[in-house]
């Protein structure tokens, strides 16, 4: 592909530069396939005017949407035997860095449907369409009818998007090359969505959780025999349900909170495969746990030996949400055959991408104030196989 080549980017696929592109330099021509009849719905389309569109060939395929973009497309025509003809050509606008993704501004007078833009930049407009029709959007309230969407990146903050998309142009921070176990993103998600995404849970999801309480058992003190032979087995005490089917009562409230979708969108799977750096099968597995004051986890591995996808080693992403009377909840985990590490859990929204299995624990949660009515975090748990490395 010369100068870029396509790699997973947060929404998905995009196109990334191999090496420094200066500003006014060509990146490439754009070539496809003509479509007079264009398909409702599909997303690669470039359009011109009311002839038709262009349905581009990869690696332009994938050119994706930014309101500051580094790149243009140029149509430049000309007459051969009297008849006019051109071509399109993708442009820098200014200086690229190897490594960089490529993107272009397509500012639809007209989108339809509605799309959220998720590129993060500080000139973000929310939307992809002009900045003129991003703002009629705003002002008209036709924001409020997309309140919670069904695709994850487009209920990212720009704090999320650009923590995420760091992951592409420095490889070396994901989990595999770094070698570290667990990578966590605090809050990633706007907090209006947030808090929507809470209330859902509640009245949704909550009724249909079962309550998980494993003890310690006595035996691990009172049998024990041998000095410092002691074992301890996993413990917990929290609320949880495995969504294994949609349609099953649990899939349904999903669904109904806006959650399901969301676990299950592409671009859950782009930030897992990108933080990681691993190649992962996008048939992920859903869990929602829920912790109330005093729910935690006790020392465990999540080691699943008998499970063929998972003895080797697999991905867990997790969606955190926590209401806003929690104080603190700390992840405890294993750094040089340490239990050494902690960190706060407890943010508004967060995501966290761990590398299994390792030794960990969750403490018991705690409230800002005793009896503080829905201190809670609740946790969305997807798990990946691991099919290759990026």
């Amino acid at each position: 592909m010369g100068k870029v080549r396509v790699r997973r980017s947060l929404v998905g696929n995009g196109v990334f530069a191999t090496s420094r592109i200066a500003k006014g330099q060509s990146i490439g021509i754009v070539k496809g396939r003509y479509v007079a009849d264009t398909i409702p719905g599909y997303q690669y389309y470039l359009y011109f005017g009311e002839t038709g569109a262009l349905d581009p060939y990869p690696p332009f395929k994938y050119l994706n949407h930014s309101c500051s973009p580094n790149a243009r497309l140029v149509f430049y025509s000309e007459q051969r035997k009297g008849i006019e003809q051109g071509h399109l050509e993708l442009e820098a606008i200014r200086d690229i860095v190897a490594g960089e993704e490529i993107c272009n501004d397509y500012g639809w007078e007209d989108p339809a449907p509605l799309i959220n833009c998720s590129c993060g930049s500080s000139n973000c407009r929310n939307w992809v369409a002009t900045r003129k029709k991003a703002a009629t959007i705003e002002a008209t309230g036709q924001r409020r009818r997309h309140r919670i969407h069904t695709d994850f990146a487009q209920i990212l903050s720009k704090n999320g998007i650009q923590r995420i998309q760091a992951y592409s142009t420095k490889p070396g921070q994901t989990l595999r090359r770094s070698k570290r176990n667990v990578s966590l993103i605090p809050d990633v998600v706007e907090p209006r969505v947030t808090n929507t995404l809470l209330k859902n849970l509640r009245k949704h999801v909550l009724p249909l959780l079962r309550t998980h309480k494993v003890a310690i058992p006595k035996s691990t003190i009172h049998e024990l025999e041998e000095n410092y032979s002691e074992q301890l087995p996993k413990s917990l005490d929290l609320l949880s349900k495995s969504i294994s089917v949609a349609g099953s009562p649990v899939g349904r409230a999903a669904k109904a909170a806006g959650i399901y979708d969301l676990m299950m969108s592409e671009s859950i799977h782009s930030i897992a495969e990108l933080v990681s750096g691993f190649r992962l099968d996008p048939s992920g597995h859903l869990q929602i746990q829920c912790y109330k004051p005093g729910a935690h986890v006790g020392p465990h591995t999540d080691h699943l030996p008998e499970l063929e996808w998972t003895k080797n080693g697999y991905i867990d992403l997790h969606f955190a949400i926590t209401s806003p009377t929690v104080d603190h909840q700390w992840l405890i985990y294993e750094e040089g055959g340490l239990l050494r590490k902690i960190e706060n859990v407890a943010h508004h929204s967060a995501i966290g991408v761990y590398h299994l299995p390792f030794w960990h624990q969750v403490t018991p949660l705690v409230s800002r104030a005793r009896g503080s009515r829905h201190a809670e975090r609740w946790l969305l748990v997807v798990n990946f196989e691991i099919v290759g490395v990026r």
